[in-house]
């Protein structure tokens, strides 16, 4: 039954995106059943596949004209931004060169990028600071920046790659006064301070 549900309430298509089963996902695309069909959360089997990383379901996705921008639930998010949140730099820049908005901005403010800054691995903002042309200096609703969420976790390629591709605002504050190097030494995250007051930053 192509329209069957699973307990959490997930079609077929939602299970082979999400599991990477290009070849099932086709058959299903080509049976007639909608692209757009939502399950869970009301994520869209796009949403489902860049969350995991299943680059080739992505591309059969896209290919039958999935719409990379679709929002869902009350956050708000799009596939590039769970993709993003979940560092799957491959699925990021497939959505982004089938147009997906990179400053797209969730209920929380965050954008892709925003997202991306929580990532250890810098390939992400790479891409979407690179390719995209993403805004490095947009601030989520505490008031951080890219540059400022990725220092207060440590992540020091991550800040090498938003000083870099970025050129960031370097003297921007959060809701709590702090900027970029504060956050960094408030987590002890010595070497990001030093790299950030390097770059100009106080």
């Amino acid at each position: 039954d192509l329209r069957a549900r699973d307990g959490a309430g997930n079609p077929p298509l939602m299970l082979a995106a999400g599991s990477g089963a290009t070849e099932l996902l086709q058959r299903l695309l080509k049976a007639g059943v909608d692209v757009e069909e939502t399950g869970s959360g009301g994520k869209t089997a796009l949403a489902v596949a860049a969350e995991n990383g299943k680059e080739d379901a992505v591309d059969a996705l896209l290919d039958a004209r999935a719409n990379p921008n679709r929002e869902f639930g009350y956050e708000r998010m799009t596939p590039m931004m769970l993709a993003a949140k979940a560092c799957k730099g491959g699925a990021v820049s497939k959505l982004r060169s089938a147009g997906g908005r990179v400053d797209a901005r969730a209920s929380d403010g965050r954008t892709p990028l925003l997202f991306a800054a929580d990532c250890s691995d810098n390939s992400v903002v790479t891409d979407l600071l690179m390719h995209g042309n993403a805004r490095p200096d947009l601030q989520d609703d505490q008031g951080r920046t890219a540059l400022m969420r990725a220092a207060a976790r440590g992540n020091q390629s991550t800040v090498e790659a938003i000083l870099f591709w970025g050129k960031p605002k370097l003297d921007i504050r959060d809701h709590d006064g702090k900027t970029a190097v504060q956050l960094a030494r408030d987590g002890k995250h010595e070497e990001v301070a030093k790299k950030l007051e390097a770059a100009g930053a106080r």
